[in-house]
């Protein structure tokens, strides 16, 4: 969400001075989940096989309550915030095959980039439907991802909880980063785990 605030100061020569500064508020969600299943697509290259997968991720994240993310934050000086948005940064983003999002159930438009001057590689929704300033309600975004792959995939725990769920028809799983999974099962053609 960008905003704007004043901020009172003095100047080169010491004279008072007032000047407006926009920033950045952002806010990570409360809880978020992955149900998410891949399929192997090996692909030949010249001599070589390369394995390629296909992921389909169901994400529902919350933020609670879902009025937070509306109106301007407290703080001295703020002045106006811009619509929130909401932003999923990816380290690859060619990989997208579709993307589609539901904030409260209503349908919200996704476009290329995030916004973010760190992260700027993913996705980033429209403007956010209005939520009541006085709801205390959480906000549910549900988002389907599809995405393909060569190499790993991985997911960063960003909110207060979570959870994720893969299931892969790959038998041969490296599990890394820096959490194991909770519980896994591995057999001759396939994997479960679950974070």
């Amino acid at each position: 969400q960008q905003c704007t605030r004043e901020v009172t100061g003095k100047d080169s020569e010491g004279r008072a001075e007032t000047r407006v500064v926009s920033f950045q508020r952002y806010a990570l969600p409360d809880e978020i989940k992955h149900n998410a299943s891949a399929h192997m697509q090996p692909r030949a290259r010249g001599l070589y096989q390369v394995n390629t997968f296909v992921l389909s991720d169901q994400l529902v994240a919350r933020f609670a309550p879902g009025n937070q993310l509306q109106g301007k934050p407290d703080g001295p000086g703020v002045r106006q915030c811009d619509a929130a948005r909401l932003m999923l940064p990816l380290s690859d983003p060619r990989g997208i095959r579709s993307a589609s999002l539901r904030v409260n159930g209503q349908a919200v438009a996704l476009e290329s980039g995030t916004g973010h001057p760190a992260y700027t590689r993913g996705l980033q929704s429209k403007a956010l439907p209005a939520v009541a300033a006085d709801s205390s309600a959480p906000l549910e975004v549900q988002m389907a991802l599809e995405l393909v792959g060569t190499e790993q995939v991985g997911f960063v725990p960003l909110g207060g909880s979570n959870e994720v769920s893969l299931k892969a028809d790959w038998p041969h799983p490296s599990f890394g980063g820096n959490f194991l999974p909770s519980r896994r099962s591995i057999n001759d053609t396939a994997f479960d785990a679950h974070w």
